[in-house]
């Protein structure tokens, strides 16, 4: 009963953390797609913040789903 209740507060875990990192996601992706129409093509983007929260992720799939080709330099 135990090793039970513990699998299912880690799987409840999973899935808060899950929720949280899709929400940030569409935040930043939004504010990408608006740096987008504004700026059309003419400056750079610098994207900061902390260690390990998804900024590269995030990059990649905008790059992906926003442009035929992209280049993100670590």
């Amino acid at each position: 009963m135990r090793i039970i209740k513990s699998i299912i507060e880690l799987k409840a875990r999973i899935i808060i953390k899950e929720v949280n990192c899709v929400i940030l996601q569409r935040k930043i992706y939004n504010k990408l797609l608006e740096w987008k129409e504004e700026c059309k093509g003419t400056k750079a983007i610098l994207i900061e913040g902390a260690r390990r929260i998804g900024k590269s992720t995030v990059c990649e799939e905008f790059g992906k789903n926003e442009y035929r080709s992209c280049l993100i330099t670590l």
